[in-house]
């Protein structure tokens, strides 16, 4: 039989491993989509208003659009990690070649395509702020025909637009540095607008927190589907991450015994997704006795 400990431990040391690096590779993919939207969309004429206002909104849709799609292709990465975390572990632990009675190939299939249909079903609700990226034209739109309103010429209003996007979020910021390539955001140099600031400040926000979710989900999941596919495995125990700070629905996760299998243990098929955005409880494996 398998070490439970040293199995959970090889794990856990590659979770603690992979995890930051995946969700900073997930944000910085979105920062590339969000910089380069906005940058390849804009008019070279910045006079023309309604123009600069249509290339704003098609500039948001795409970046909600492409957004969406690099977080899938970064949750598939982190998913086929976790695999292979796995079966690093079958080939270090001593007697754990029978913990799982079926190849672990197609497990990050599986899970993709059960955490996008728990999504649908809305049981996950850390994309629904990417909704609201793509109807952030209208927000921009409303800001740039007020400053013309108020005597800016269209080429000033557009470069505080751009000020603004480039600097409400000091990471996304980073991203214009890098990713800017026909000059656009990295070029504003007007005095920021603070309402479009606050707009970058909720994208950059809102896509730590997607990054944070959607890679400590997948790491959960490929545990889950694995621990589905074992006659070793009897469950997996809800960890709080040590980034818990205060008391809330992880705790009970945590400790509960609803299936009588010890505080916190469930079985596979039973194994709860991540409660609330931005959690990174994660799950270790309780072998049969």
């Amino acid at each position: 039989m398998a070490d439970e400990r040293e199995y959970n431990s090889i794990v856990t040391e590659a979770r603690n491993k992979n995890l930051p690096e995946l969700i900073n590779n997930a944000f910085t993919k979105i920062g590339e989509e969000y910089v380069k939207a906005i940058d390849e969309e804009l008019p070279e004429d910045l006079s023309n208003t309604p123009a600069v206002v249509a290339a704003f909104k098609r500039a948001f849709k795409r970046f909600a659009q492409q957004g969406e799609r690099r977080i899938r292709e970064a949750t598939i990465n982190a998913l086929k990690r976790r695999m292979s975390t796995h079966e690093q572990a079958l080939k270090q632990v001593k007697g754990s070649d029978n913990i799982f009675d079926e190849s672990l190939s197609k497990v990050a299939t599986d899970a993709i395509d059960d955490m996008y249909k728990r999504r649908s079903l809305d049981v996950v609700d850390s994309f629904k702020t990417v909704e609201n990226w793509g109807g952030s034209g209208a927000m921009v739109e409303e800001e740039l025909s007020a400053m013309v309103r108020n005597g800016s010429s269209p080429e000033k209003a557009t470069n505080r637009i751009m000020a603004s996007l480039a600097s409400g979020d000091a990471e996304m910021q980073e991203a214009v540095s890098r990713f800017g390539r026909r000059g656009g955001l990295r070029a504003a140099t007007e005095e920021p607008n603070e309402r479009l600031q606050q707009l970058a400040r909720r994208i950059g926000s809102d896509a730590r927190m997607i990054a944070r979710t959607e890679m400590s989900q997948s790491f959960l999941e490929a545990d889950r589907r694995a621990g589905m596919r074992s006659d070793v495995v009897e469950g997996l125990k809800w960890t709080l991450s040590t980034n818990h700070t205060h008391e809330d629905i992880c705790d009970t996760l945590a400790t509960q015994d609803k299936y009588g299998l010890g505080s916190g243990v469930y079985p596979a098929e039973e194994f709860p997704s991540l409660p609330h955005p931005s959690c990174t409880c994660s799950s270790r494996y309780k072998f049969v006795d």
